[in-house]
């Protein structure tokens, strides 16, 4: 008797502590998932701070740094694409804020990280408000010449709805993404 009893409570006390170390671990799963995402946030914060004082400085060497050269070398005309984007933003960008949500794809493939955040905010000058878009590397083990921002996408804050749009061939055709490197002004 007194042996069943003993088998008893070891068997709680192990369906017990199995209990604890699953809760646990999800825990600190959830605490690890939580640092990355806060570290994704910085990451995509500091590109766009990066990119508004490229803008306000009218800087396009700079600007053009912090694409990656598979951007630049997919793009059409890069450095017209520069030279518009100024023309667009005319004023300093004086504040920003985040718009909904934002994508972070990782991909281990052998070993070669890959990582891909995909960050949306609104900029405002005196006079407008944008909606930007940006698609940034920050790893690319795989491929490093596209390691940094591969999209930059803009558009005036009443326009942000368009670019959604399907029938309009902007972000998508009907269901299929485009691949827009570098700098990307649909609608000006």
């Amino acid at each position: 008797m007194q042996k069943k009893i003993i088998v008893g409570i070891f068997i709680i006390n192990l369906a017990f502590i199995t209990s604890c170390s699953q809760s646990t671990k999800s825990i600190i799963e959830e605490r690890i998932e939580m640092l990355n995402q806060n570290s994704d946030e910085k990451i995509a914060d500091n590109c766009l701070e990066q990119i508004i004082e490229c803008i306000n400085r009218k800087d396009a060497e700079s600007l053009k740094a912090l694409f990656s050269n598979r951007a630049i070398e997919n793009s059409e005309n890069f450095n017209n694409s520069l030279m518009q984007l100024f023309k667009f933003v005319q004023d300093d960008i004086i504040s920003h804020s985040k718009s909904d949500g934002m994508t972070v794809t990782e991909s281990n493939d052998y070993g070669k990280k890959t990582k891909e955040i995909s960050s949306y905010y609104y900029i405002n000058t005196n006079n407008k408000t944008y909606f930007l878009l940006l698609r940034d590397y920050p790893i690319d083990e795989k491929d490093v010449n596209n390691k940094g921002l591969y999209t930059l996408l803009i558009v005036k804050k009443e326009n942000e709805e368009d670019i959604w749009d399907g029938s309009k061939g902007i972000i998508y055709d009907g269901d299929k993404k485009l691949d827009h490197p570098g700098i990307y002004i649909p609608i000006e």
